[in-house]
């Protein structure tokens, strides 16, 4: 490392460099360089004995189920208890994933399988005749949903409540009449869009703004960028349609 520095200082004074400034550089460079190997001399040093440390006792290795900061504070206190009762004995607890909640039932279940399977498409079935209020005619919507509520089993009035209160609009103390929903019918029925062939969303809409805006890579274009990019996106559309419309006249040969 001599011949080294021995150079750079040989360099500098070439280059005009003050001798104390040059030997004050080096001294710097020698004493990081030494701060920092004396560091990793330590840190080796610790290893090291902690590891002969170790092996001069018996080992134990305790599994413990990591549930996060719990088991952490555990495993210190267990290695703290058995610094003080058994010096020499050196605990090393493992964190492990906890056991399944299943793991601790027998898989054996009594239910026959055919029972079991039947409950669930039971209940499927009538989950997806919830959803299919959506189909049928507005005026029909809360004698559909009284319907559909008779044929499901008590345990699923959690779900029954929470679909009359959002969506059919839960009953009137006073009177037959039902309170407002938190979502009016007309704006999940579908039943007039579907009879009249009208797309039941706006996805088109928005998958056609999204192409427009990829398009156009801008996000504040000014009115003449913008101007043509609607021109030519209007051409492209006239083209399309033109296509489409052949297509349907004359065959798509």
């Amino acid at each position: 490392m001599d011949k080294e520095f021995q150079f750079i200082k040989d360099l500098a004074l070439v280059n005009d460099y003050p001798l104390r400034f040059i030997e004050c550089q080096i001294k710097k460079t020698l004493n990081r360089y030494l701060e920092k190997s004396n560091m990793l001399n330590n840190s080796n040093n610790k290893q090291t004995k902690s590891v002969d440390n170790s092996s001069k006792g018996p080992q134990i290795l305790i599994d413990l189920p990591y549930i996060g900061k719990q088991t952490n504070n555990l495993s210190k206190q267990i290695i703290g208890l058995a610094k003080v009762t058994r010096p020499g004995l050196h605990i090393q607890p493992i964190s492990r994933p906890p056991r399944s909640v299943t793991s601790f039932f027998s898989g054996n279940d009594k239910t026959p399988k055919d029972y079991q399977s039947n409950v669930d498409e039971y209940f499927r079935l009538n989950v997806k005749k919830l959803i299919a209020l959506a189909f049928v005619p507005l005026d029909q919507v809360i004698t559909g949903f009284d319907l559909i509520c008779e044929q499901f089993d008590d345990d699923a009035d959690d779900l029954l409540d929470y679909v009359e209160k959002t969506w059919i609009g839960e009953k009137s103390r006073r009177g037959a009449g039902r309170k407002n929903p938190q979502f009016d019918h007309k704006l999940w029925n579908v039943y007039d869009r579907v009879v009249a062939t009208i797309p039941r969303s706006n996805n088109s809409v928005e998958g056609w703004h999204n192409a427009f805006a990829n398009r156009v890579a801008l996000n504040h274009p000014n009115i003449v960028k913008l101007a043509e990019k609607i021109r030519r996106e209007q051409s492209t559309f006239e083209c399309e349609a033109l296509i489409t419309w052949s297509r349907k006249l004359y065959g798509s040969g």
